[in-house]
């Protein structure tokens, strides 16, 4: 794994060297940011409304007992950001120890990402996408559901939250790249091939 600032690695120019390859068909990358931290946002408020409707007496107790820490919040925060690229990246081929995975750092975007310039199966692709959710939140909610702590609460929620684009990736390849496909990202772009060997 290697860790990068200010840019995207690239990998090789696959696409203008070997024929088949098609562009996938999404947004522009503004516009799917701001449509995945939408549904996230939504998903995000969904799952506390539902624990603020079965589980309010917990979430109260549990407030009395231990009064909120903000600076433990804010670290919470920070520590939610960085293992959700870091789960991206275990769910990598070699558990993201190869040299065609990078942790990305963008300061002047105030941003970190996980990216893997080699190729994916369809499959292993959405995968890989949705991996923060089942690394991070679903145990901490469940964890939750029996014993309420808010900071894993916080820790879940945010990154649902953060896991929408992800979401509306995964979306996006279910319904416009074929089954069966081998996909690579050339910066932000992703393109697919059909590839029965791979």
């Amino acid at each position: 794994m290697k860790i990068i600032f200010n840019q995207i690695p690239t990998g090789p120019q696959f696409y203008q060297e070997e024929p088949g390859w098609t562009k996938h068909k999404e947004p522009s990358f503004n516009i799917y940011i701001l449509i995945g931290s939408a549904m996230g946002l939504l998903l995000a408020m969904i799952v506390t409304f539902l624990f603020l409707t079965y589980l309010r007496d917990e979430m109260l107790a549990a407030k009395k007992t231990a009064p909120v820490n903000h600076g433990l919040v804010f670290l919470t925060l920070c520590g939610v950001f960085i293992v959700h690229e870091l789960a991206h990246i275990i769910s990598y081929p070699d558990r993201g120890l190869s040299s065609q995975s990078s942790f990305v750092i963008l300061p002047r975007k105030m941003c970190m990402a996980a990216v893997f310039i080699g190729r994916l199966s369809k499959r292993r692709y959405m995968i890989c996408l949705l991996a923060p959710i089942f690394v991070i939140t679903v145990p901490l909610l469940i964890y939750c559901l029996v014993t309420f702590n808010f900071y894993a609460f916080v820790a879940a929620i945010a990154n649902l939250a953060g896991a929408g684009p992800d979401i509306f990736g995964v979306i996006l390849i279910a319904r416009r790249i074929p089954s069966g496909a081998i996909v690579q990202n050339y910066q932000y772009d992703t393109y697919y091939k059909m590839e029965a060997s791979f």
